[in-house]
């Protein structure tokens, strides 16, 4: 389903700790696609104004 895809915003919710390694491996399925070659990818880390946000993501 990546056929036509002109962009990809991929959000993460960073203060979800347990999360962020099933996250990591999803998105490197996705970024791993050939119909994805040259597709401007975004990253969105969400509630980075929360206090128990980790500094390190993936």
């Amino acid at each position: 389903y990546y056929a036509e895809c002109h962009g990809v915003i991929y959000v993460i919710d960073s203060t979800d700790e347990e999360r962020l390694s099933e996250s990591k491996e999803a998105f490197e399925k996705v970024v791993s696609s050939e119909a994805l070659d040259g597709v401007p990818i975004l990253v969105l880390a969400n509630k980075q104004d929360v206090e128990v946000s980790p500094t390190k993501l993936l």
